[in-house]
């Protein structure tokens, strides 16, 4: 039986919590977001059958997660126990609490930029392209081979950089729902009296 290290497990039980607390592959396919990124992107279909549509990615993203990092720890720095206690609390229909549901907007908007970055940077590289030209097989073939990988990896990047972006509106309605919950917290509940009675 093969032994898995404990820092694998850890992680990848993290990743598991994380994508449950998201609301998993139903929820991102369903999702307005993901809808108009799909959207966008396939109006955009000259800019990905480019291959220097690498640029975009490479020299917009990096600014942006590092902006996204700060954010998400200064939001949750400012946080008091109050608020902590109130977003903590289990939903009567069960499910995650909303702190979860919100670190989990945050982590899922991080890790598609970081996703997006990476692929971006893959794509620099000619491995499998070079990979297909040593095979055996007719030089048309080979060609056709070549042109379809290239374009369906401009088309998946090209999406995963536009998704990274339209995030944005997802993680700024994490963030307004935090705040709304920050005002409730903030606000000291009020003493309800009855009504008294002179004697």
């Amino acid at each position: 039986m093969m032994h898995i290290p404990p820092s694998y497990r850890g992680f990848f039980v993290s990743v598991g919590r994380y994508w449950k607390d998201y609301g998993g592959w139903t929820d991102f396919f369903a999702s307005p977001l993901f809808h108009l990124s799909v959207l966008i992107s396939g109006a955009s279909y000259s800019a990905w059958l480019k291959t220097d549509w690498v640029e975009l990615p490479l020299s917009l993203l990096p600014n942006l997660l590092g902006f996204s990092l700060g954010a998400y720890a200064l939001i949750f720095s400012l946080a008091n126990e109050r608020l902590l206690g109130a977003l903590s609390a289990q939903p009567k229909h069960g499910g995650p609490t909303l702190l979860r549901v919100i670190n989990a907007t945050f982590l899922h908007f991080i890790l598609v930029q970081t996703a997006a970055i990476i692929f971006a940077l893959s794509q620099k590289s000619t491995l499998l392209v070079d990979l297909v030209g040593l095979l055996n097989i007719e030089s048309n073939t080979k060609s056709e081979a070549q042109r379809y990988m290239t374009m369906t990896a401009g088309a998946f990047g090209y999406w995963l950089t536009v998704y990274a972006i339209v995030l944005l509106v997802g993680a700024a309605i994490a963030a307004y729902r935090l705040a709304i919950m920050s005002g409730k917290a903030a606000t000291p509940p009020q003493n309800q009296t009855g009504p008294t009675s002179d004697s």
